[in-house]
Order: structure tokens, then sequence, then C-alpha cells
């Protein structure tokens, strides 16, 4: 089946339907594209579509293991069309328990009539199935949807328990978390509107939203009063305590809402630099910055990796928001998941190679700040334990007690109810041409 380009989704189900196939033709998750969908829809269809939309990217390796175990045939052999419209029923009849079985059967089949007539008898047919009850699969990656290498990774790492628990952390729905800018009397102005808001109980100055709607629609959008960024995000850049009238080097800066959040927990008077490795992604952090009004931050393109003489001891903090596996923001980006092993498995060389240029930047007695958002040992403290070993200027430092006491903070989901970031914040002690 073509994509559907520019149609507009009469239903919750069909929006799902058309971002899915969305996904699979274009290859990342499309979230842009699927709000994009919403203004089209009722309004009382736009929860379930969320809902299922991201319910049934997060959980894809599930839905085709009860697929699987009652089709006649190989999934190989049916029409994408068809496999995302059971992958729709599915979730709804495995994971929607409000919705009648009845009618997550009979709106697939609707669908199946309409965007893959030839298949609607075995849509049918494994819909019914699936609605008699097969059994769970017995394999924990299968049940939490999540490849069997990730699964086998976060377990070696973690333990059973632990992993289990992040990979079906994975599987919910974030709340919206706003950021106000000081100032902005934004929670008052939410109240007002009708929209709940509520603290993050670790994160100060991060408000959760548990059904926004548009954000655009949001008072203080216009304005540029708020910044979507997740408790995690704002940690790393409390972790790195930006001063008034420091020089400051965001280094892998784009989209830019960590340097917007530099600049607003500084209270301002920053020196401050913005750098990232391509040309378009360095147009994003302009755009980003041009709405909060900061046309003053130096931006430029340069790779975090190689050494710019100019930059040499030149900054009292530098914040090194590394390249990641992302397998911390599985639960935003639900796709991140389907990565393989292969993808990843160089990452800690590149994450080692900017940590130690960029550590030529800070002046003797700056900070340095490595921030990640992955959960993955060997592109966290591995790669900071290799730097330090190398690197005797450096040295670990507490922070925001007593959550980063020894120096770095491995912010782990579930627990902390935020994404999964690893913060290090490093104290550099001498000159490097000391040591």
């Amino acid at each position: 089946m073509k994509f559907p380009e520019g149609r507009t989704a009469a239903d919750a189900r069909e929006a799902a339907f058309f971002t899915l196939s969305a996904w699979r033709s274009r290859g990342s998750w499309p979230e842009a594209y699927f709000k994009s969908l919403f203004p089209g829809l009722p309004p009382a269809e736009r929860p379930l579509a969320m809902q299922i939309g991201y319910g049934v990217a997060a959980r894809v390796i599930t839905l085709d293991a009860y697929v699987r175990s009652v089709s006649s045939i190989g999934l190989s052999r049916v029409e994408p069309a068809a496999l995302n419209i059971l992958r729709i029923g599915v979730y709804q009849l495995l994971f929607l328990t409000r919705i009648p079985k009845a009618a997550a059967v009979d709106t697939s089949v609707k669908l199946a009539k309409k965007y893959a007539p030839r298949a609607v008898q075995y849509v049918n047919a494994v819909l019914r199935a699936v609605s008699a009850g097969p059994p769970e699969p017995t394999e924990l990656w299968q049940r939490a949807g999540h490849p069997e290498w990730l699964a086998e990774r976060l377990i070696a790492q973690e333990g059973h328990d632990r992993a289990a628990a992040l990979m079906e952390f994975n599987n919910t729905i974030p709340p919206l978390c706003v950021n106000p800018r000081p100032g902005a009397g934004l929670e008052a102005r939410l109240e007002a509107a009708g929209i709940e808001a509520v603290p993050h109980p670790l994160v100060p100055g991060c408000l959760l939203i548990e059904r926004a709607g548009a954000v655009g629609d949001l008072p203080g959008f216009k304005e540029g009063d708020f910044i979507i960024a997740d408790p995690a995000a704002r940690l790393a850049v409390m972790a790195a305590e930006p001063k008034p009238g420091e020089k400051v080097l965001d280094a892998c800066a784009a989209p830019g809402g960590k340097t917007v959040l530099l600049n607003w927990l500084s209270g301002g008077g920053l020196s401050l630099t913005a750098c990232d490795l391509k040309g378009r992604r360095v147009s994003v952090l302009q755009e980003m910055l041009a709405k909060y009004g900061m046309d003053s931050v130096n931006c430029m393109e340069g790779d975090a990796s190689v050494f710019r003489g100019g930059f040499a001891e030149a900054f009292d903090l530098v914040l090194a928001d590394v390249p990641c596996s992302g397998l911390g923001v599985i639960r935003k980006k639900p796709d991140i998941r389907y990565k393989s092993e292969s993808e990843i498995a160089g990452l800690p060389l590149i994450q080692g190679a900017i940590l130690g240029n960029l550590a030529s930047y800070v002046k003797p007695g700056g900070r340095l700040v490595y921030v990640t958002c992955t959960v993955l040992k060997e592109e966290n403290a591995d790669v900071v334990e290799e730097f330090l070993g190398r690197r005797q200027e450096f040295r670990p430092e507490p922070f925001l007690p007593p959550m980063g006491d020894d120096g770095a903070l491995a912010v782990w989901p579930p627990e902390h109810g935020m994404d999964g970031f690893y913060i290090a914040r490093l104290r550099k002690t001498r000159g490097t041409l000391e040591c």
C-alpha cells in the first residue's frame, strides 16, 4: 500500500494506521506527522490515537508474537497494511481493557476492508483467535516488546527484575514536561486555563502535564515562556551549575533545549557558544535560540572530536551532551529500541574521543559535564572511567546532593520517573600542559 500522504484521518485507529504505514515506509517514527493528524480528529479521538499509535510502536515485538501464535501463514507473507491493522487490533484486545473486544475486532475489520481488502477474512480470523485468549509469550523480551539482544544486555547489566521494570516503563506514555521561563508566571496561567500541571517530585522547575492536547495551544507557547524538556535534561544543566559571567560551551547543542536552559538557570549573563556537527543541525539550533530571544549566542558548526585551537582552555564550563544510543528515551521515541546491536557498537570510542577533545577547552579550575541519554554502562561510567585514567588533571566532583554525591548520576527511569540519563561532573584541577 502506498503511504497516504496528505490524508486526513477520520478517527483514532485510522490515524494510528496512517502513522504506522509512514513508519514502515520512512524507517523512523514520524512523530511530527502523527501529531499533524490531530487537528483533523474529533477532540475525543486524540487521546485514543496517541495511546494506540505509541502503544503499537512500543509493542510491535509482543503483538507480532501473538499474531504469529495463531496465524496460519508466516508474517513475512502478510501484506504490510494488513499486518499494521492486525497490530492495532491486537493491541486493543490485549492492552486497552476498556474497549470491548467486539469493537476492537470490528473496527479493525473495517480498516481492512478499506486498506487491505484481500486480507479481510484473514484479519478477522486472527483477531477472533487472539480475542479467545492465546497463551502469553514465554520469553521476557517478547512480553516486554524489546529485541532479544537488548533484553539480554539489560539483564546482564542490571539483573532480571530491574531490566524487566525498565522495559515495562519504556512501554508507558510519558506526561508532557514543561520548563517555564523564570518569572513567566506560567503555572498560574496554566491553572487559569484549566490545565493541571504537577511539579516533578525530584527536579524543581519541571511541570508535568498528563493531558496537554496540542503543545502549541498551551499558554505561553507563542511567547516562548516555556520549553519542553525532560526532567533528566534539566537535571544535567543543574549539575553543570552555569553562573552569570562565565564563558560556556555547549558542544553538541542541537536542537538547543539545554542551551536555553543553561541561559535560564544561570540567570542570564553567560558568554555562550553553541556548536553542532552539521549545518542543518546548526540551523535548527539557531531557530530554537531565536524563538527564545537568544540571538547573542555564538552558534558554530564543528566536530566536537576535532581540536579547535582558539578554544584551548577558554571555557569555565563545557557541556558534553555526546551522541549516544538513546536507549534512555525509548519511552518518548519507541522506535529506538529497534536499533541493531551493531549500530551502537562503536559509540564508546566516539564518546571517548569527544570527551578527550573537549577536556582541552576547559580552563584550569573549570568544569566538564559529560551527559548521555542512555542506560548502557559502556557508554556511561566506562567512558568516564577510561577518561579519568588518562587525564589526571580532572577529578569527579559531587553535585546536587544526594543524587550525584560521587560526581556521577545514572538516572534510572523506573526509579526516578524520567528519561534514562547519565551525568558526570568533572573538575579540572590544573592546566593540561602541567600534566
